[in-house]
């Protein structure tokens, strides 16, 4: 994977939190998506993915993110996507990801969504 983005994943209460920063692009989104296959593979965890520290994001980075949500719907497991208002989130917008599957402006907000859902 190319070191242009870093990935930590953490334990939360509702779930998985997976801390994505750095740039996103073709060179490292397919690692990043079976690592994250990987970490996220037990029926039912919620995953959070966590995008303010994200500086780059091209095409690669949303199919990323519309794979991971489609992962979590196959695992019958609630997916929230956090970004901030910025470029990225624009980016996000313009692919349509607002509409489809909804963004938070915050981790507070997607965990306490999360909560909520019973996931």
């Amino acid at each position: 994977m190319s070191q242009l983005a870093t990935l930590r994943v953490e334990a939360a209460p509702a779930g998985l939190v997976a801390y994505l920063a750095g740039e996103i692009d073709a060179s490292n989104a397919y690692a990043l998506l079976d690592r994250l296959a990987v970490e996220a593979a037990v029926d039912g965890t919620a995953l959070v993915l966590e995008l303010s520290e994200v500086t780059y994001l091209d095409s690669a980075g949303v199919r990323l993110v519309y794979d991971l949500a489609a992962a979590a719907h196959r695992r019958n497991a609630a997916f929230r996507v956090v970004c901030p208002q910025g470029p990225i989130r624009g980016v996000l917008e313009l692919a349509g990801v607002g509409r489809t599957l909804g963004l938070d402006d915050s981790l507070g907000q997607a965990l306490a969504a999360l909560d909520g859902s019973g996931a």
